[in-house]
């Protein structure tokens, strides 16, 4: 359970405002509606909010190594209690250990593998729970956590992939951090004093080189040269830490939505979590309601997940999901007939788990086409700032002999 913050009006025109002790904003808003109120806003509560802070959250390949052995014990009929006890003995991760004791301990109390996870708020994934909840209630616990075994194994495919492209144009840019300091401590002063002989003026674009030397120089001193690779490594350690918390990644998500490019390839991104996770949750027979809240939370789009909660309302009076969605003047047109036809056939989940395949491979492709141009651009840019610092110190020479003939 997690406690929500909810505004309302109730029927007689009356504001409404409080919080509610629920699995999801999806149930706070159902059960304000049977209620007789007009939800304006539900929004999860946390204990302290802070842009740094981390919780006990599982990353995805934590989940997917809990998922894979569930699956293998639901498959081997085995008792789930004593072979999690088992299972979390040998696990090197301190949070999975953790995880899987606690489940265990929940287990031995007589709750169910739902109810074992639910109790760890901030632990699983949200979708995680309602599809093991949705496996558990339909009788179909290991088809649900096979379900899950494929949807892991594509985030962290594209999630390795990524990182592997991305490795060469980060060690190009860390090595030529160390270049540049190195000819701003080392060589630049050197060139200085050589010139300063000459008794004649510097050109600009050297002159401006020395003074960035002597301005570092004089605040870091020969530090400098490792200071700046230092630096980096530290920028990218707190983006990362800044990342891990809810506030800081959806503050990082907003700012990358209006970079070009990028910007697109993260909306894509987002629509194919969401249809896929839509889809999961469907086929695994959760509420409409309930699997859309969690859908779009699992997106990672702030501004997706804002506009399905505003569709949850329409859908819960009647209107179908195409039409709800369309309505948000958020989601493609394309996407908004496919899931049209869908509902009229009565193949909706099948249909977004397709679709998100389809963007998930759109999204790959343009990945690899912008990573594969990413390491020459990079080198370029960087040859051009290296080029610049050196045709910048030997500029002078040029006028060397108009120096010494005054």
């Amino acid at each position: 359970m997690a406690l929500f913050r909810y505004r309302a009006v109730d029927q007689y025109g009356e504001p409404l405002e409080g919080t509610m002790d629920e699995s999801t904003a999806a149930r706070v808003t159902a059960t304000l509606q049977e209620q007789g109120a007009q939800v304006n806003s539900v929004e999860r509560l946390t204990n302290k909010p802070s842009i740094f802070k981390t919780d006990r959250a599982l990353s995805w390949s934590d989940v997917a190594l809990v998922n894979d052995q569930l699956l293998a014990i639901t498959r081997s009929g085995a008792p789930l209690e004593p072979a999690i006890g088992a299972l979390a003995q040998d696990m090197h991760s301190r949070r999975v250990r953790q995880a899987l004791t606690d489940i265990e301990a929940s287990l031995s109390n007589g709750k169910s593998l739902g109810e074992a996870i639910d109790s760890q708020p901030n632990t699983f994934p949200s979708i995680y729970l309602s599809m093991v909840r949705a496996g558990e209630r339909t009788g179909n616990l290991q088809g649900v956590l096979e379900l899950l075994n494929r949807h892991t194994t594509r985030i962290l495919d594209l999630r390795s992939h990524l990182i592997a492209q991305s490795a060469y144009p980060m060690m190009v840019m860390i090595t030529a951090a160390f270049v540049v300091s190195f000819l701003l401590v080392r060589v630049v002063p050197i060139f200085k004093e050589i010139y300063q002989g000459f008794g004649s003026g510097l050109p600009a674009s050297t002159q401006l080189l020395v003074n960035v030397s002597d301005t570092l120089t004089a605040l870091l001193g020969s530090w400098l040269i490792f200071a700046v690779p230092v630096g980096v490594l530290i920028l990218i350690g707190l983006a990362f830490a800044f990342n891990r918390s809810p506030r800081g990644r959806a503050l990082i998500y907003r700012g990358f939505l209006f970079v070009p490019y990028v910007g697109r390839v993260l909306r894509l991104t987002s629509l194919s979590r969401f249809s896929s996770s839509l889809g999961l949750l469907l086929s695994s027979d959760v509420p409409v309601q309930e699997s859309l809240d969690l859908a779009a939370a699992a997106s990672g789009n702030v501004t997706l997940r804002q506009r399905v909660r505003s569709a949850l309302p329409s859908i819960l009076s009647g209107s179908r999901v195409a039409e709800a969605l369309k309505a948000t003047t958020y989601f493609p047109q394309g996407f908004c007939w496919l899931i049209a036809n869908a509902e009229d056939r009565g193949d909706l989940p099948t249909t977004l788990i397709e679709l998100g395949e389809s963007y998930n491979r759109e999204v790959s492709e343009q990945d690899r086409e912008f990573l594969a141009l990413l390491a020459p651009i990079v080198v370029v840019t960087l040859g051009f700032g290296i080029g610049f610092i050196v045709l910048s110190l030997y500029l002078p020479i040029f006028s060397l002999g108009d120096a010494i003939t005054r």
